[in-house]
């Protein structure tokens, strides 16, 4: 399986700055209201608000593109790498301090549907909604629009394991409500089917 929440791009749109913070303590027990519940103090909510599904947005570079003047195919997921990532920090806690906690997120499946291409200095708006969550796993149908337009979509499905390699873990306590509040059961229209919801 790959491992995930490992971005190393600038994000064009750049979060609130925010004091760090342990993963249990970024990511404590929410209120019984709807949205991802408290967050470390001096950070800004997610781009929408909470409980609205995340978004982020990248910018084309020359270096991305292939022969025929495109994104190369291989990049969107890179891209989905990139969005994950930014959301768990903005949403959650950052990723290193996931592991440091004993969880890790790995790719367990992925596809991506092709509809039309990123091109050069595009700027491409990658959402994150939340199809399923599992006991160990969750699956996210990533959506990719340049100016509004649909170009790519696809599933994702992840799986909570321990970093030390001992096998899976069930999804924190804390994290589940922040997952659900971004759950989004629809794929878009023409979309593929749902990847097999599995724990």
């Amino acid at each position: 399986m790959t491992r995930t929440l490992t971005a190393a791009r600038r994000p064009d749109r750049v979060p609130a700055p925010c004091r760090e913070a342990t993963f249990a303590e970024s990511s404590a027990a929410p209120s019984a209201g709807p949205g991802p519940g408290p967050r470390p103090a001096g950070c800004a909510a997610g781009w929408g608000g909470m409980g609205e599904i995340f978004t982020h947005r990248l910018r084309v570079r020359y270096s991305e593109c292939d022969q025929q003047g495109v994104v190369f195919n291989g990049h969107y997921l890179f891209f989905y790498d990139v969005a994950l990532t930014e959301m768990w920090r903005e949403l959650i806690a950052d990723p290193g301090r996931m592991v440091q906690d004993g969880y890790d997120l790995v790719v367990a499946e992925a596809r991506i549907r092709y509809r039309e291409g990123a091109r050069f200095d595009d700027l491409v708006d990658v959402r994150m909604p939340v199809g399923h969550v599992g006991v160990t796993s969750l699956v996210v149908h990533p959506e990719f629009r340049v100016a509004g337009r649909l170009i790519a979509d696809g599933e994702v499905r992840h799986v909570f394991v321990d970093p030390a390699g001992t096998g899976k873990r069930e999804i924190p306590p804390q994290v589940r409500p922040v997952l659900e509040s971004l759950r989004e059961v629809s794929p878009p229209a023409d979309g593929p089917s749902a990847v097999t919801a599995r724990p």
